[in-house]
């Protein structure tokens, strides 16, 4: 994968998550179709007040659309929603490197997050 989920979490402006494609012939084929699901664990359980998710820069193919963020605040517990149906304006992919930032109405005790239900804005092939 050219493109991983590590790159959604790794403080790297320059670097982004793909879903999975092949190139043939300098155009993405075989897109792995949406929604998509994203599972991240971290170190230790850690507070959480919100997210922040920075879009492409050098490009608005894939920007998300919606999605819903939920938590667990163990290794093997159920996830919960603390945000659902987040929607991100079209006119906001015009502007390349935008950042959506989502405040959660309380602090949550997490441990694992998910990123669930994404959809793409547009995708160009």
């Amino acid at each position: 994968v050219k493109n991983p989920a590590k790159y959604l979490i790794d403080n790297d402006t320059k670097t982004f998550w793909h879903s999975k494609y092949d190139e043939i012939d300098g155009k993405a084929k075989n897109i792995e179709p949406a929604p998509y699901t994203l599972d991240f664990t971290l170190p230790e359980v850690t507070d959480i007040s919100g997210f922040a998710l920075l879009s492409r820069k050098d490009s608005n193919s894939g920007d998300l659309k919606s999605y819903d963020i939920l938590v667990s605040d163990s290794d093997d517990g159920e996830f919960y929603a603390v945000a659902k149906d987040i929607t991100v304006p079209s006119y906001m992919y015009e502007a390349k490197g935008y950042t959506k930032v989502i405040k959660l109405v309380a602090k949550v005790n997490a441990k694992r997050k998910r990123l669930e239900k994404l959809l793409k804005q547009k995708m160009f092939v």
